[in-house]
């Protein structure tokens, strides 16, 4: 039950949340930051008052907003890769086109939002977070960040973009009241960058778990192949045909996105592959729950250093419906520590503890879902991000106060 003293925080201190994505309808599948906003929506509740959703390609406007999100609370806003098209065909400055472009949203919602901050959920892409200080300073509100990514290490631009927009970012980090970030190792991160003090706030989970009494003889990868887990991916391929060789099993490895954008990644598709979206959320976890196991391949080779700091959100579905997970990564990424500190399923890092692991998981299973669902309410129940949130709103109210 809410209590009382919640919900007057809530109701004298309302967020106005800005995102360069849009939280999609259970039956439009969805990745990254659009994905990790449903929660967020969610777990923060009747604080929003409204959001400014920028969504990053217009097409996406096209698809149905979440179900769990009153169309009331949505103001559409300017699309950021329009807004980049704008600027490249009309040669305009990005300083300019990014301060034009807020001015129009804001001119659009200002009437329309009752709040008293802005609260931004962003990713890796360094332009979102000086577009919504700007946007804040339209609106006339203060604001806070909570990162999904690290923007400094960024790279959707040239070296000069973005060295001249490095000290604009700081400032956008300097003049935010709060900053958030989706791991301890991200705060750390961010931190020693900024020179600010920034507090973890795990990503909430707000799904129902899902048990299936059916067992597929297969595994499951769930979501896209970026940079982060193409090259593992690949190693998992190799891995389970050299099972099916010695064992003479029939398993299968079902990865969800497109064959065109699999075949991108390793090639001819073997036949043990089975690729193909899988839309509704339900479904989903139906798929994942009747899996022998869930994987996580973590690149090996990773430059920008993102491994080490972000938290893969298919890992809270994994958690959520998976019988067993196996991940397969270096010992510095930030799901191989989190799987080990907590004794969780199946963790490799060499090609012998792979082939051990794929062993012993399919020839002697265990059910972790016990274990994994302890873990998931725990570190990532919506309870724990809604007591950080009434923190950052009491400390804001009191403030207000002084």
């Amino acid at each position: 039950m809410v209590s009382e003293q919640r919900q007057d925080t809530r109701e004298n201190r309302r967020i106005a949340l800005y995102a360069e994505a849009l939280p999609l309808s259970e039956s439009v599948e969805t990745t990254g930051l659009g994905r990790a906003l449903v929660p967020v929506f969610v777990a923060l509740g009747e604080a929003v008052s409204s959001a400014l959703l920028s969504p990053a390609r217009i097409k996406a406007m096209l698809p149905p907003i979440h179900e769990a999100l009153p169309k009331s609370l949505i103001l559409p806003g300017m699309p950021a890769l329009a807004l980049d098209e704008i600027r490249s065909r009309a040669k305009i400055a990005p300083a300019i086109s990014t301060t034009w472009s807020m001015r129009s949203i804001a001119a659009r919602a200002g009437s329309r939002i009752s709040a008293d901050m802005l609260f931004a959920v962003l990713g890796a892409d360094a332009r979102s977070y000086v577009r919504a200080q700007l946007l804040a300073g339209r609106l006339g509100l203060s604001y806070s960040i909570y990162a999904v990514d690290d923007p400094f290490q960024w790279d959707g631009a040239g070296a000069g973009v973005r060295k001249k927009l490095y000290p604009e970012l700081l400032a956008s980090f300097g003049a935010a009241e709060h900053i958030f970030a989706i791991t301890p190792e991200l705060s750390a991160e961010l931190s020693s960058r900024v020179e600010r003090s920034v507090t973890p706030l795990p990503l909430p989970y707000t799904e129902p778990s899902v048990d299936s009494e059916r067992t597929k003889d297969q595994l499951i990868y769930v979501g896209n192949l970026g940079h982060l887990y193409a090259a593992a991916f690949r190693d998992l391929v190799d891995a389970v045909s050299r099972f099916r060789i010695a064992s003479g099993r029939n398993l299968v490895l079902r990865a969800t996105l497109p064959a065109e954008n699999l075949k991108r990644v390793i090639g001819d598709i073997p036949n043990h592959v089975i690729p193909g979206r899988i839309a509704a959320r339900q479904d989903l976890a139906r798929e994942i729950a009747e899996s022998r196991a869930a994987i996580c391949p973590i690149a090996f080779s990773d430059p920008s250093g993102m491994t080490e700091t972000s938290f893969p959100s298919k890992l809270l579905d994994y958690l959520a419906h998976a019988r067993q997970i196996l991940i397969w990564g270096p010992p510095k990424a930030v799901a191989v520590r989190y799987f080990v500190e907590h004794g969780l399923g199946y963790v490799a890092s060499t090609p012998d503890q792979l082939t051990d692991s794929l062993d012993r998981l399919l020839a002697a299973p265990q059910d972790f879902r016990e274990s994994y669902r302890k873990i998931l309410k725990r570190n990532h129940g919506p309870e724990a991000f809604d007591a950080i949130i009434q923190r950052m709103l009491s400390g804001f109210a009191g403030a207000a106060e002084r």
